[in-house]
């Protein structure tokens, strides 16, 4: 593991700033709302935002940047404003 990738899966791991369901959290949430598919994992959200150029907005709160994404984000040289990608509306094919 590089030491890029070690702090990328540390920021992860530290991220998502008190949404229990967030994919930027590890919490019992979290994972039940992964594993089914309901969310993405926090590695397809970075990725998408990255080809996209694009942040990821909070599931919970759009058009809000999720704060948890954020604070990845800067860590990882992503994008951090702009038109956030919505999950109402990617979940739908609509965004990407």
């Amino acid at each position: 593991m590089t030491a890029d990738t070690e702090a990328l899966r540390d920021a992860v791991l530290l991220g998502g700033d008190g949404c229990p369901a967030c994919p930027f959290t590890v919490s019992e949430e979290s994972g039940l709302a992964q594993n089914p598919g309901c969310l993405l994992t926090t590695f397809e959200i970075l990725a998408m935002c990255a080809e996209g150029n694009r942040p990821w907005a909070c599931h919970g709160d759009e058009p809000r940047i999720c704060r948890g994404y954020a604070s990845v984000a800067v860590k990882a040289g992503l994008p951090t404003a702009g038109d956030p990608i919505l999950y109402s509306r990617w979940c739908r094919g609509e965004d990407s």
